[in-house]
């Protein structure tokens, strides 16, 4: 999987710096519209196969209903405990497990999509799902900053980086307000970290990118 370095990071140093300084932000009910995920976890069997890609008693895996990337997945567990990142302990250890599974099997159907799998750290849906995606970043649900730095800055944590502090630390801690602020860092490409003025730029830039391979 591949990782943003250090220069990505540090271009949102200045805004993560004065959100640390924040107060913890208020924890907040989710609306209806977010708990849409549920329905797919209690009936895989009664949607489409162009909505649930595939399903078992552990997990369900659908595709994302606004793709971020030209292959866009989320792993939905059936029975946890969990409700997101900062909810996992050890006790989790082999649903974590189940979804690097879920991730390898990905990876070997679509082994030229360089897929890469991580958790949102502040998601903006109910039930913990786990996403799993292309690195091309080519799709037209892509069309904010937001959208952006949610899947290519600190905001997106790695399915591996997860596993190994619930393994070692027991738990993963966030700070919201330092997490809502890298969402308004910088566009800052992934691949070759040139940090572009505007979406459209942006994705011209992408598409090069594209047509290089």
């Amino acid at each position: 999987m591949s990782k943003l370095s250090k220069r990505a990071f540090e271009s949102s140093s200045a805004l993560t710096a004065a959100a640390a300084t924040l107060p913890p932000a208020k924890k907040h009910a989710f609306q209806p519209w977010q708990n849409v995920l549920k329905q797919y976890v209690d009936s895989p069997e009664s949607f489409d196969s162009s909505i649930v890609k595939s399903f078992d008693h552990e997990m369900v895996v659908i595709y994302d209903a606004f793709p971020k990337s030209s292959k866009h997945f989320l792993a939905l567990p059936r029975n946890t405990t969990a409700t997101n990142v900062q909810s996992l302990s050890t006790a989790h250890l082999s649903l974590l497990e189940s979804f690097q599974s879920v991730f390898k099997t990905l990876q070997e159907e679509f082994p030229e999509s360089n897929l890469r799998a991580g958790f949102h750290a502040i998601p903006s849906m109910a039930h913990l799902h786990l996403h799993i995606l292309s690195d091309d970043m080519i799709s037209p649900a892509l069309k904010n900053k937001k959208h952006w730095n949610s899947f290519t800055t600190k905001f997106f944590v790695p399915l591996d980086e997860v596993v190994e502090k619930v393994a070692v630390v027991g738990s993963i801690e966030m700070n919201p307000p330092l997490y809502e602020a890298l969402l308004k860092g910088p566009l800052v490409c992934h691949k070759c970290f040139k940090t572009v003025k505007n979406m459209p730029e942006l994705k011209r830039h992408l598409e090069a990118h594209l047509t290089q391979k």
